[in-house]
């Protein structure tokens, strides 16, 4: 009398259950409460669909679901599923306005970033036998743990494991903002008056690979360019999810794992290169822009 009745088909999929490795995620309860670790039973696989549903709210926060998924919704003072195809305009959705923090990450392994990655069969290290680099994998083969690593043919290598530290949070902030990456390496390009603010970028870069030279240009008169890192770096950047240009970058996992002075330094990095702040008798604002869901996502959620 009142409404349509609609009758929900299961989708035909695979469950596998995961008791075993005791996964656990943050979760939101019935009553709108917070789980932030709540156990994972099992995951389930089910075909793809032939089309995808991206979720765009107000405030910055986007998510791509499948037709199938339901996100959770403020409805009648209650959080209630609903299928992504019946939301509309206005719909209040719940999203994460933080995330739980588990163990801070004290460092990034180049070897198992890269291995896997389209330049894992080009690494080479320092270890060198009858006079030649020895490949990766060689390397781990015969028992070497600590070790540079360079491209083919390249120069200038990193060490192994690189730490998680200010001056990365820093740089990867740097690159959020005014970064782009390819082949010949990682660009970070500034307006020409900004000199304090390329010295700081610098001074981040040769902290976290002190072996890496940096190239300054000026292709405009208003525009100052660093260039660094070569395609290994590059790639690195890739490996920790900081995107390739505007519209791919997102905020690189490692910095969800950081201390929160070293995320604080991250976001005042990123606000410096590609936002403002501003205090009035009426209240302090932080204005910053992005063409990259992904980042504004990101950026919200730390």
């Amino acid at each position: 009398k009142h409404g349509a009745l609609r009758r929900s088909i299961p989708i035909e999929h695979e469950r596998t259950s995961v008791d075993h490795l005791d996964l656990k995620v943050p979760a939101v309860a019935a009553d709108g409460s917070l789980i932030p670790q709540a156990k994972v039973s099992a995951v389930i696989r089910h075909m793809s669909p032939t089309e995808m549903y991206e979720v765009c709210a107000a405030y910055g926060y986007a998510a791509r679901v499948t037709e199938a998924h339901s996100v959770m919704v403020f409805d009648n003072y209650s959080l209630v599923p609903k299928p992504v195809k019946d939301l509309k305009p206005g719909d209040l959705v719940v999203a994460a306005m933080g995330l739980p923090r588990g163990d801070e990450l004290t460092e990034l392994d180049v070897v198992e970033l890269l291995l896997s990655s389209p330049v894992g069969e080009r690494l080479r290290t320092n270890v060198r036998r009858y006079g030649n680099r020895l490949r990766v994998s060689e390397a781990l083969a015969r028992g070497y743990a600590d070790f540079a690593v360079y491209m083919e043919h390249g120069e200038i290598g990193l060490p192994r494991r690189i730490p998680v530290s200010r001056p990365l949070a820093k740089l990867l902030g740097y690159y959020a903002s005014e970064g782009s990456s390819a082949d010949g390496g990682v660009t970070l390009s500034f307006g020409s008056h900004e000199e304090d603010v390329i010295q700081d970028a610098v001074r981040s870069i040769q902290d976290t690979f002190p072996e890496v030279h940096v190239v300054r240009s000026q292709p405009h008169s208003y525009e100052v360019q660093l260039r660094f890192g070569g395609r290994l770096v590059a790639e690195l950047f890739q490996a920790i999810g900081a995107g390739k240009n505007a519209r791919t970058k997102a905020v690189p996992w490692p910095v969800f794992s950081m201390s929160r002075e070293d995320q604080l330094a991250y976001l005042a990095a990123y606000i410096r290169g590609d936002g403002y702040a501003r205090r009035r008798v009426a209240g302090a604002f932080i204005q910053m822009t992005t063409v990259s869901r992904a980042l504004a996502s990101d950026v919200l959620a730390l």
